[in-house]
């Protein structure tokens, strides 16, 4: 009777194995989440760090360069220079 018991229980101790290892807390579908929150994490730090580029060379150019700063101040403040005619267009809906 032993030895019938043996095959059983081995193959239930194999098949408990398989589902926490597919579905358990620390299991094969969980670490597939984590993968995917870290790839978008790293999509959302890459844009981050072109953002963060863009404004280090904006401030560059700022620090450095009137044209830069008159640029920034008519694009921000409205500004224009004297004898100069600005038209405004109303925004698309």
């Amino acid at each position: 009777m032993a030895r019938r018991i043996a095959p059983f229980v081995l193959s239930l101790f194999v098949v408990i194995l398989l589902v926490l290892t597919t579905y358990g807390s620390h299991g094969l579908l969980h670490l597939r989440e984590i993968n995917n929150e870290r790839a978008q994490l790293q999509a959302k730090n890459d844009v981050l760090e072109r953002d963060i580029a863009r404004l280090e060379n904006e401030i560059q150019a700022l620090q450095t360069s009137p044209f830069a700063v008159e640029e920034k101040a008519r694009e921000e403040l409205g500004l224009s220079r004297k004898n100069e005619i600005v038209y405004i267009f109303p925004a698309e809906k």
